[in-house]
């Protein structure tokens, strides 16, 4: 998916046109934020703010925001907004945005006004259980009201934008026509006009697929440190990733999908949950037919509780493919401790940011060698040195399997996944290697996404266009 033009300038006029948008699903959790605080989270470049009627500054990590204060990535930068009730904004490079409003009232319900000038933002939303509360995006064209769900909001230079759902169902409106967006579809708003007719989504160039074969619980994060997955305390589903899609806590197995995803590494984090014992990992390479590319498997044991980390070093090929040779070992993890004056957690801490070594190598001690050639896992310097936790063990790669149900979480047009094989037996091994699999599950033969017809107009005002 081409990614559009994003220059321009801070606009304070209202809205020539109106859109909008709502969205009836969201399958993550609320996850609450310290003293109803908006946190802002900077992942890559310079991110600055401007705090009331205040000039532009350099941002720092974990800086609350107020009403009316404004936030802009350069064009290298990557940030997300945590509101309150756990609902995230991501911004990409080259954004403009304003909070307008953030709030809870006292009858219980919400609101958040936020104003997107220019540029791209990735919206996770939970789900308001309230009708009165709103969740709601302008741009210079158009205005998004949301009841929970994925989507993607484009802003031009000219105002001209473009939404795309990836999940839920979303309401279009501008000029007095209503269009119906559900999952995989998108409309454009140009000034001056109604929302074109739902079109389909572009396809994925690329897409990793992680799967969790319990008993843990999955967090992958990408190359630039956005999340996507369950978090460690098993409650909350985050997505900071733009478009990823994660299941619920419970399914199994437990799926991650990252679209259009770069080359980097990958860091995924596991949290073994009751009853414990022995869980698969797995990592796949996805082009835009749906075919896999690499597939990848690594198998390990723990107690409920316990936290265990690996790399995947994710290359491209002269053909854009994705590949990728090896799951770096498992390390044992430990979360940074959480200093109580700490002003609100931010969406990095719903997962550790810090790789701690569980059990101190001996002095003479070699580090894990699975992974030779691997770079280490991306921490913030001084990088520590791992320690192979021994409670991980080594198991054969896992099988091929029927094609999985659906889950709660919209996980649509993938290949049939594997389950893991009998639960293995735990050895004395002092760590885990990777192992991968020698061979790829069967191709699926691509879905292809039926055009939609035209719209049909209602008798109500203004009218209506949805798929026929």
């Amino acid at each position: 998916m081409g990614r559009l033009a994003r220059r321009g300038l801070w606009l304070v006029a209202v809205p020539i046109a109106s859109v909008v948008l709502i969205a009836a699903v969201l399958l993550a959790a609320q996850r609450p934020t310290a003293a109803g605080s908006t946190v802002l989270t900077i992942f890559t470049g310079r991110v600055d703010v401007a705090h009331g009627t205040a000039d532009f500054a350099l941002a720092t990590d974990g800086a609350v925001l107020a009403d009316q204060d404004r936030v802009r990535t350069d064009d290298a930068g990557h940030a997300l907004i945590t509101f309150f009730d756990g609902s995230t904004l991501e911004l990409e490079p080259s954004t403009t945005t304003a909070l307008n409003t953030a709030a809870a009232n006292a009858n219980g319900s919400i609101r958040i006004e936020i104003d997107q000038i220019v540029g791209r933002t990735w919206a996770s939303v939970q789900r308001l259980t309230r009708a009165d509360s709103k969740f709601e995006i302008k741009t210079p064209t158009s205005t998004a009201t949301v009841r929970g769900t994925g989507f993607l909001t484009e802003v031009l230079a000219s105002g001209d934008t473009t939404v795309q759902v990836t999940d839920g169902i979303v309401e279009v409106s501008a000029r007095g026509l209503i269009v119906v967006l559900t999952q995989g579809q998108q409309t454009t708003v140009r000034r001056n006009e109604a929302p074109a007719a739902p079109a389909p989504m572009p396809a994925p160039a690329t897409t990793l697929r992680f799967g969790m074969h319990s008993p843990a619980n999955l967090v992958v994060i990408d190359p630039l440190g956005r999340s996507c997955g369950i978090s460690s305390s098993g409650a909350t589903i985050v997505r900071h990733v733009p478009g990823c899609a994660a299941s619920a806590p419970g399914t199994e197995p437990q799926l991650i999908e990252l679209p259009n995803a770069v080359p980097g590494t990958y860091r995924a984090v596991i949290t073994s949950i009751e009853p414990g014992g022995a869980f698969t990992l797995t990592a796949t390479g996805i082009n835009e037919r749906g075919a896999p590319s690499f597939d990848l498997s690594l198998s390990g044991a723990g107690q409920p509780g316990a936290m265990f980390g690996s790399a995947l070093e994710v290359r491209a090929g002269p053909d854009g493919r994705l590949n990728a040779t090896a799951l770096s070992a498992f390390v044992s993890l430990q979360a940074p401790p959480q200093s109580s004056s700490s002003p609100a957690p931010t969406a990095r801490t719903s997962v550790p940011t810090t790789f701690v070594p569980a059990v101190a190598p001996p002095a003479a001690s070699p580090t894990p060698t699975a992974a030779p050639s691997r770079p280490a896992l991306r921490t913030p310097p001084p990088e520590p040195t791992f320690a192979p936790t021994p409670t991980a063990t080594p198991a054969a790669s896992v099988s091929s399997a029927p094609t999985l149900a659906p889950s709660p979480t919209p996980l649509a047009s993938r290949p049939a996944l594997r389950t893991p094989p009998p639960e293995p037996t735990p050895s004395p091994s002092p760590g885990p290697t990777a192992t991968p699999t020698a061979t790829a599950p069967p191709t699926p033969s691509a879905s292809p996404t039926t055009p939609l017809p035209g719209c049909t107009p209602s008798s109500n005002q203004p009218k209506k266009c949805v798929p026929g």
